[in-house]
């Protein structure tokens, strides 16, 4: 399984999947990605309404995590949801789906 033992995988896994959750505020969101800046390697723009995080083990992307941060903190107004999406091949997680959900209001 690429050099990861079960044990490492359940504790990374378990680890990210925790922080699911389908309504979150973007206070709690920054607080969760300080939680999980050191996984963090990359980020991709799937739709206006959804983030796609990469994720890993082996490092992360300071700058990656900054302009993430930034994103959010422009967007303070809003909810999001987070998911996790699992690597076909080892099982471990390998991406976060950040959605930013419909029921915003503007104020």
């Amino acid at each position: 399984m690429n050099g990861v033992s079960e044990a490492e995988k359940n504790r990374f896994n378990y680890d990210l999947e925790i922080l699911q959750n389908n309504e979150i505020k973007a206070e709690d969101l920054l607080n969760t990605i300080d939680i999980i800046k050191d996984k963090i390697i990359d980020i991709s723009v799937v739709s206006n309404q959804e983030l796609k995080i990469e994720v890993s083990r082996n490092g992360s992307d300071q700058n990656v995590v900054d302009k993430l941060k930034e994103f959010i903190q422009k967007e303070k107004n809003k909810t999001y949801g987070l998911k996790v999406e699992y690597d076909n091949e080892t099982g471990l997680v390998k991406y976060m789906i950040l959605t930013i959900l419909e029921k915003n209001k503007r104020q």
